[in-house]
């Protein structure tokens, strides 16, 4: 298989409740004759890996929370390698399906984490880059929109 796990989160033992130990991971797959992908997710249903359909876009995931079994988020970043620059990639799970989140405007940057302590409050780190990181880059959602907090 060429799929890379690249982010992976998992319940921590005790975990109360019908989520208690679930697992999601993030990837990308890579095609060799285009350097291209589309992100990989798998979702653990207790007994056996499932993949869940990702929004289309080319991208890595790098960070995944998980709140509950109708709320996640799963941040990275789209390839560079491909000729374009890093822009900051936000996929939410609904409970039905993962969708496409604006990221607000920060320039060549990069997601690699993501912490939720309720659907209203997460937050998202990462850098700025140009061929080096070149700064930290904190995001914030505050129930409707992320934020680049200042700093």
């Amino acid at each position: 298989m060429d799929q890379a796990c690249r982010a992976a989160r998992q319940d921590p033992p005790a975990a109360r409740g019908r989520h208690a130990g679930r697992r999601r991971l993030g990837g990308r797959r890579t095609f060799p004759s285009t350097g291209n992908g589309t992100p990989v997710i798998l979702r653990w249903t207790g007994s056996a890996w499932k993949r869940v359909p990702a929004p289309e876009r080319s991208g890595w995931l790098l960070g995944v929370t998980v709140l509950s079994a109708r709320s996640a988020w799963a941040v990275g970043d789209t390839s560079a390698f491909l000729g374009g620059r890093n822009r900051p990639v936000i996929i939410r799970w609904n409970g039905r399906g993962w969708t496409t989140v604006a990221a607000p405007r920060a320039g060549n940057a990069l997601l690699a984490g993501v912490a939720a302590t309720t659907a209203r409050s997460a937050f998202a780190v990462g850098a700025r880059v140009a061929r080096l990181p070149t700064g930290p880059l904190i995001m914030r959602w505050n129930g409707t929109a992320w934020k680049v907090v200042p700093g």
